[in-house]
């Protein structure tokens, strides 16, 4: 059906109607094909445009979308699935009866919900990519359509895939399916017999197992110990996985111990060999190396002699090599150093066989444990994860004997940290609970330690909470595969896994504590100071002075109370300052590359050191330089003069405009060797095709240089906007901070400066001896955390850079 077909109908009933005959493949070929877009000409016979007839189709799909599942997906997911109440709801029953007819397989598929999962976000983010990208003015209202539709598949998938999860694990239940750790399917050993009578007699084998064995591993020959251990316990592998495993690791380790016997003995008489002719070289030591060094001091001579008649380079290059070569064959013939470099290769080789030999023994033993499943009792699955509060206990229970002992470690820091928590060894003060009163109940005690300890416990607490919940979430997850019948990592296995993905971890661990308390202590003592009333006043440096909780009254005057205003006044100039810095000294560095990187500039060399000037100087100085320069009489009256503007460090605008000033010189240094260090490594190649196609300086300029340049330097530039906001040097060496006046002629509360940032200003409320406020200085840390950590943020979520 052509679109016009569409445009020439008078109601959008009509048009539905017309949708209606369509299948749901033409349905959404037409609907991609409209071109919204494409406007009707003024003497036209249409009623609609296309951008209407594209709006019907998107709320038809829309309308069928919520009424008919197929005309969402036609996967098999849909056929089980139906709307009831605007809801889909899953057909339990057909999911049943469509179990019945399938085999373990199927049922082991279904029951891998979280891969499954996974496959199906995949899925929809793939999907959801493929429509942003095609995405666009000429058919918006397609792909809005289909990104309603692979949200409704993808969420219909996973109601599916929840549901075929839970009665797949009911089936494996009933069933008695086992899974090993490699996928394989197992069955419980008692399925298919009288569970009592089967329980039975494994209770009477094990104790005959168990009294044979005793008497199997008495015996002094150890291949007859383990020949007789392996009969004892393929009397078992009918009744248990655990006999079965017995039996083959037994079987291995016999075949191993064996071999390993004869390996060392073949490997000691080669070294034993190698030792002898050592021994019997050792008498005529002295005269190999005299040798030795009469034929160097000969070979020496020759190339003295050689070293006349060569000419050229080349020559002198040759006679090196051989002289070298030369030397070497001699010390190499010596038959001394031969007998000693073939013992030492000779041993090594000795200790290497030796440890392939384990390796491979201990591999096969993995393999084996990979390949069996484990049957185990329902009270150890439950007792696991719950008695895993203590540390290693439950990777015991697990199994896990040597791993439960090394977390077991563990226990003596976690009783340490929760004491501390609670007061033990405090300087002052019992610990978490000294953050109620902050030492109000004792007159005797310093506020401050309340605080700082208070802070600490809240730290040491949470670590030792995280502690024991990252045992007990390990022990609950070994035994759920357990229970599954998958069987715990063996120890080789998990110090394998520490060697090589647990690596980045352990050697991040004194970083981790680092960053605890040089960043974590005092995040968190900030935020409890700002729900205080700690400063003047209240400040247990005092004596009879004390901290006391006042929750978001701070927030209050700065949000609406008292120090709203002042908030407003430095907040605006803060965001101004953001903004005209970061772009001034990025704005001012690209130029400045641009020009110095033109192959038509010269004297590139002077322009060089010009932009770098900056950085060559400390900024300390080039602040107070600018300093004295904008507040000296001569210079204002020159202003003055030129361009009737002075007060460069009294004026508010023009003390800012100064900032800025200052700040974009500064700052431009940095950006400018970023970009001409980006810009030397953009190949000439691309420039070159780019001419050919006929675009000019300046198309090569915007299309191609500047979006290579700033896409590499995106997080740089993102930092030069979140290091604005914390530019406190600047503003305090500068020193033009009068006090500013609000509207009513007043100071604001506060007395923010003409020049203050929002740090600047915390600075002054918390050193202010007459007025100075912790609490309030916090909260306004914590209102200028969230600009800073919002744009960065924003950063993060839209730059390409981050993203890949």
């Amino acid at each position: 059906m052509l679109i016009e077909d569409l445009k020439v109908l008078s109601n959008k009933e009509e048009v539905f109607e017309q949708f209606d005959k369509m299948t749901f493949f033409e349905f959404f070929e037409f609907q991609r094909e409209i071109d919204e877009t494409v406007k009707n000409e003024k003497d036209s016979k249409f009623i609609f445009t296309n951008k209407q007839i594209a709006k019907f189709g998107y709320e038809y799909g829309l309308n069928k979308i919520s009424s008919d599942l197929k005309f969402v997906t036609t996967k098999k997911h849909a056929s089980f699935a139906e709307y009831s109440n605007k809801k889909i709801i899953v057909n339990k029953n057909d999911l049943e009866d469509y179990f019945h007819s399938k085999d373990e397989e199927f049922i082991k598929e279904m029951f891998e919900a979280k891969a499954r999962r996974q496959l199906a976000k995949i899925s929809y983010n793939d999907s959801h990519k493929e429509i942003k990208n095609e995405n666009s003015r000429v058919n918006s209202s397609y792909s809005k359509l289909m990104n309603k539709i692979i949200k409704r598949d993808y969420d219909l998938n996973k109601k599916y895939i929840k549901e075929t999860y839970l009665i797949s694990k009911r089936k494996i239940k009933e069933m008695k399916i086992l899974f090993t750790f490699n996928g394989e399917l197992f069955y419980q050993k008692s399925k298919g017999k009288n569970f009592i009578q089967f329980s039975q007699d494994k209770k009477e084998l094990d104790k005959q197992i168990s009294k044979e064995l005793r008497e199997a591993k008495k015996i002094k020959d150890k291949e007859v110990s383990l020949e007789k251990q392996i009969e004892i316990y393929q009397k078992g592998i009918d009744y248990s996985y655990d006999w079965e495993l017995k039996t083959k690791t037994l079987s291995v380790k016999k075949d191993f111990v064996k071999e390993y016997e004869i390996l060392k003995e073949n490997l000691l008489k080669e070294v034993s060999i190698a030792k002898e002719e050592l021994n019997s070289e050792k008498n005529n030591k002295k005269k190999y190396l005299q040798s030795e060094r009469l034929g160097i001091k000969q070979l020496k001579d020759e190339y003295k002699t050689d070293l006349n008649f060569a000419s050229t380079k080349s020559e002198l290059n040759e006679l090196k090599k051989g002289f070298a070569q030369e030397k070497r064959e001699v010390i190499e013939s010596n038959i001394y150093r031969k007998a000693k470099s073939n013992y030492v290769y000779k041993k090594n080789s000795m200790k290497l066989g030796l440890k392939k030999a384990k390796v491979s023994y201990v591999s096969s033993i993995e393999d084996i444990n990979n390949t069996l499943p484990v049957e185990v009792p329902k009270w150890k699955t439950i007792l696991a994860p719950i008695l895993g509060i203590i540390p290693g206990v439950g990777q015991i229970i697990n199994g896990q004997t040597k791993k439960g002992l090394l977390m077991m470690l563990l226990l003596p820091i976690v009783i340490w940290f929760m004491l501390y928590g609670f007061g033990f060894a405090n300087v002052e003060g019992p610990g978490i609970l000294g953050l109620i009163d902050f030492g109000k109940s004792d007159p005797s005690s310093d506020g401050r330690f309340y605080l700082i300890e208070g802070v600490l416990a809240i730290i040491f607490i949470t670590i030792a909470f995280l502690i024991v919940l990252g045992c007990m979430l390990d022990a609950l997850f070994v035994s759920r595969t357990r229970n599954i019948g998958i069987r715990e990592r063996k120890w080789s296995q998990t110090t394998e896994f520490l060697r090589t993905q647990g690596t980045p971890y352990i050697l991040s661990f004194p970083a981790i504590i680092a960053i605890i308390f040089v960043i974590l202590l005092p995040i968190i003592t900030t935020i409890v100071i700002a729900f205080t009333n700690y400063g003047r006043g209240n400040d247990p440096a005092r004596p009879g002075q004390y901290i006391e909780w006042v929750g978001f009254d701070n927030f209050r005057d700065i949000f609406g109370g008292k120090y709203s205003s002042s908030f407003k006044y430095v907040i605006l100039w803060t965001v101004l300052w953001v903004l005209f810095a970061a772009f001034g000294a990025i704005i001012s560095g690209t130029l400045g590359a641009l020009l110095v990187n033109n192959d038509r500039v010269k004297f590139k060399g002077f322009f060089r050191l010009f932009f770098i000037l900056p950085w060559a100087v400390p900024a300390f100085i080039m602040i107070m330089m600018f300093s004295l320069l904008f507040g000296s009489e001569n210079f204002n009256a020159l202003t003055k003069k030129l361009i009737g503007v002075d007060g460069w460090t009294n004026q508010q605008t023009q003390a800012r405009v100064a900032l800025i000033f200052i700040n974009t010189w500064l700052g431009q240094s940095y950006i400018f060797l970023l970009i001409t260090g980006i810009m030397q490594g953009i190949s000439k190649d691309i420039y070159e095709a780019s001419s050919i196609d006929g675009a000019n300086r300046f198309k090569q300029t915007f299309k191609i240089t500047i979006p290579m340049v700033f896409s590499q330097i995106a997080p740089l530039m993102l930092g030069q906007f979140t290091g604005a906001f914390s530019n406190f040097g600047l503003i305090s060496l500068y020193g033009a901070n009068g006090v500013a006046l609000a509207p009513d002629g007043l100071p604001y509360p506060g007395e923010p400066g003409i020049t203050d940032i929002l740090i600047s200003f915390v600075y002054k409320l918390s050193t202010t001896d007459t007025m100075y406020r912790y609490g309030l200085a916090a909260s306004f840390i914590i209102v200028s955390s969230f600009f800073v950590v919002g744009i960065s943020a924003f950063g993060f979520k839209n730059m390409k850079v981050f993203k890949n």
